[in-house]
């Protein structure tokens, strides 16, 4: 969850599944490790954090301790997810998939209203085969896609 601080979205809350605080974490700003506007967040299976920041262009991972680890450039980041040990991100171009540790494993899509193309990817699900499924927003429709990026419906 997201709370607004002064005008600019920058507080990542975290609470248990009975809904009770635990800890924030996340500081305001557009400079390295700094969150601004928050708009996805996804946490892996050791408990690491990566934030999605559309307005200031990044994805920031923070180890479980909350303490930030790396940050990557990306144009655009709408949402992040980890499943099957992957990072899969909607941008406004298509899908990107990476690991972990910010390396790209590959990408498809772009933009546009036909078949495997975009308009505000807003989201994205993975089965346990890897196919992905995405909410391509602005064309109202879900695409889905086989682990490679290979169009299937």
């Amino acid at each position: 969850m997201a709370i607004n601080n002064g005008g600019a979205a920058c507080l990542i809350v975290e609470f248990d599944s009975s809904g009770n605080y635990i800890d924030s974490f996340g500081k305001p700003g557009k400079e390295k490790y700094l969150l601004w506007y928050p708009n996805g967040v996804t946490v892996d299976d050791k408990g690491d954090v990566f934030v999605a920041c559309k307005q200031a262009n990044k994805i920031v991972k923070f180890d479980s301790s909350h303490k930030p680890v790396w940050q990557i450039d990306l144009p655009s980041p709408l949402k992040v997810l980890f499943a099957n040990g992957k990072l899969y991100v909607s941008t406004d171009r298509g899908v990107m998939i990476g690991d972990v540790n910010g390396n790209l494993v590959t990408a498809f899509g772009t933009r546009g209203a036909k078949q495997g193309q975009f308009d505000f990817p807003s989201g994205v699900a993975v089965d346990d085969k890897g196919n992905m499924y995405v909410a391509d927003s602005m064309n109202y429709r879900v695409q889905g896609f086989d682990k490679n990026g290979k169009y299937m419906w």
